[in-house]
């Protein structure tokens, strides 16, 4: 149930309990405040309760049926447990006087109701954090597996495009980009392989060139760390590019994604890993290349 729903019965309730209790308080000021006070106190911890869920957002209050469920039963515990004790005593108070003492045992219960249901509202939010901790966890587990079984597949390329092709395969079935690019920034600029629109072909040469001297395999955020506009069609848009050095060149790759699906800690941890696949495929090949040319 909604917090502010919730928060608003809460809030209705403790004004309903305030309006009974005085309702049924004695006539003589001493013994309705003595006989009454105390509970319109335990009223008012209701109340208050209910707007506190209303005006915080605290995810305790998504479990607004919980809290709810446990305030009724409480309600209904003390409230019975209060009327089975009145009619047990040697002289049962009569109808009003019942009334008043159910009445007041049933505020009692539902502040205890609170409280517990507060507790279960806070023990099942944590149960969740730690049930989503524990998914992601093991979802990082299975893209790293994959991961490196691309790690070998990249380290065994014949060419350049080879290692392009995984690394598009990779940064878009595993770390989640909706849009990629693989850069070869050298004596030619060139775009290896591309899923990003070729209207922003101007755009990647800029961003690759700008980030070719970078520290190798540094995750670059543009325009966060790299003062460059977006294209008015990637607004709202997360872009990264991680320069990989070569011998003679340098490739980029470039990633883009959702800003509301922006990049975890995972998912940068990932591209971390591909950026080391990727530069010791490079090396490999550079060396390929050294050795046929001596032959």
């Amino acid at each position: 149930m909604n917090r502010r729903v919730t928060g608003l019965i809460l809030v209705g309730l403790g004004a309903a309990f305030s309006l009974l209790l005085i309702g049924s308080a004695p006539m003589e000021p001493t013994s309705a405040i003595v006989s009454t006070g105390p509970f319109l106190l335990i009223a008012a911890t209701v109340a208050f309760v209910g707007a506190w869920l209303w005006i915080q957002d605290d995810p305790v209050g998504s479990f607004g049926n919980q809290i709810l469920a446990w305030t009724a039963g409480g309600a209904v515990t003390f409230g019975s447990i209060g009327y089975l004790l009145a009619i047990g005593l040697p002289a049962p108070p009569g109808q009003s006087g019942m009334f008043q003492v159910v009445l007041q045992a049933g505020a009692a219960g539902s502040v205890a109701g609170i409280a517990v249901g507060l507790y279960d509202a806070k023990s099942r939010h944590r149960f969740q954090e730690l049930e989503a901790e524990r998914d992601r966890v093991e979802q990082f587990a299975r893209k790293a597996k994959s991961l490196n079984a691309y790690g070998k597949a990249l380290y065994e390329s014949q060419d350049v495009h080879d290692v392009s092709a995984l690394s598009m395969e990779v940064l878009e079935l595993l770390i989640g980009s909706h849009e990629s690019a693989v850069i070869e920034v050298g004596t030619e600029t060139r775009i290896l392989d591309s899923t990003i629109p070729s209207a922003h072909t101007e755009f990647l040469f800029d961003v690759a060139g700008a980030v070719e001297n970078r520290p190798s395999m540094e995750t670059v955020r543009v325009p966060e760390d790299l003062e460059r506009a977006l294209p008015s069609e990637l607004d709202g848009e997360e872009v990264l590019a991680v320069p990989i050095g070569a011998a003679e060149k340098t490739v980029v790759l470039v990633s883009v994604v959702d800003s509301e699906d922006a990049y975890t800690e995972e998912d940068l941890d990932l591209l971390g890993t591909l950026s080391s696949h990727v530069g010791t495929a490079l090396l490999s090949l550079d060396k390929s290349a050294v050795s046929a040319t001596q032959l």
